[in-house]
């Protein structure tokens, strides 16, 4: 039986509300096992896993017609945290559904194997200034739903990085345009796959946060094939280690370099471990966009097109730094007290 047929058997829970704030509970308690830091500031919302029937629409006659369906990466270029020419990479998709006066598109999706991006289009039948009175934040909307793929009767969950919402911008006074990205929590994506998203919350969020924001309550089902895309993707394999700590792989792909790293069990009460890096040998601007770090394991990211030619890694435990990184003598002490350093030069 195939995922779509499943999903749509299940029927929705009349206590909706209150599973719906024990999940909340429940993901905020597991959401502290891991350590996660993201240089750019965003807003957390929870992510649940309930499952709907979606009703689908076959003609939706709002997204026909705005003209950035199918270019959507290029449109937000300037408020995402990870540019890049997305449009080279991207594969057009043309999936749409409808619920409670709001359209979703999913509109693109790029996978290099260990990153995954998709764009949307949120339309509103009607104003979204007309939901609240309130004025609501211009670079991003939020969902609550799940994000799982599926691969060989396998299924994943994905890991969106601390961010459970689109990053993007308002096209018109009833449309929202924006992306997401995911990881597998460091690992690699199968080669083929099935996303699957389901969203029962799109959330309107409050500029200013003593205002409560605005959730519309839906269901809205995705399901697209995925085709991994590593064209211009190059591993480095590094294995530099030092005492417990190492410096394992380094994954550059057209929009994101990923650093995966190894360090001993103890830091599980404290945030002291850090991976920093920098573009050039004298530069003072640390790149490092989002990490996440477990029990023994690490996963940074930076903008490739930050990147110059090199790569300067650097392996910290604040504890043993006397320097804040705002000084302007800290990338001295950093040559002299990282616990592994390595260099690595572009392809």
């Amino acid at each position: 039986m195939k995922i779509h047929d499943e999903m749509s058997q299940i029927s929705v829970p009349e206590d909706l509300d209150e599973k719906t704030y024990q999940s909340i509970l429940s993901a905020e308690k597991t959401v502290q096992k891991n350590r996660f830091r993201k240089k750019c500031a965003w807003s957390v919302l929870s992510c649940l896993v309930i499952i709907f029937g979606i009703i689908h629409v076959a003609n939706p006659a709002m997204a026909e017609n705005i003209p950035i369906i199918g270019s959507v990466f290029s449109y937000i270029q300037d408020v995402i945290d990870f540019k890049g020419d997305y449009k080279k990479y991207a594969t057009g998709t043309d999936e749409r559904v409808q619920d409670h006066g709001i359209t979703i598109s999913m509109t693109e999706a790029y996978c290099d194997g260990a990153n995954l991006f998709v764009s949307y289009v949120i339309e509103s039948q009607k104003k979204f200034t007309e939901y609240s009175d309130n004025q609501i934040f211009q670079n991003q909307i939020g969902y609550e739903g799940i994000t799982k793929i599926k691969s060989d009767d396998k299924i994943y969950s994905l890991n969106d990085c601390g961010a459970a919402g689109l990053t993007g911008k308002y096209v018109d006074e009833n449309t929202f345009a924006g992306s997401q990205y995911f990881d597998l929590s460091g690992k690699e994506f199968p080669d083929q796959f099935q996303l699957e998203i389901y969203i029962y919350n799109v959330t309107l969020i409050s500029e200013n946060m003593k205002n409560q924001n605005i959730s519309i309550w839906g269901q809205w089902k995705f399901s697209i094939p995925i085709q991994v895309n590593k064209e211009d993707v190059t591993m480095y394999e590094v294995n530099e280690w030092n005492e417990e700590y190492s410096i394992d792989e380094v994954i550059v792909t057209p929009i994101i370099t990923t650093i995966k790293t190894t360090h001993p069990d103890i830091y599980r009460d404290n945030f002291n471990y850090d991976v920093l890096v920098y573009g050039d040998e004298n530069g003072t601007e640390e790149l490092t966009m989002q990490g996440f770090y477990d029990e023994t394991k690490g996963v940074f990211k930076v903008s490739t097109k930050d990147i110059a030619t090199d790569l300067y890694i650097y392996v910290i435990d604040e504890s043993r730094m006397s320097k804040k990184k705002t000084d302007t003598d800290f990338r001295e002490e950093l040559e002299q007290r990282a616990i592994v350093r390595k260099v690595i030069h572009l392809q």
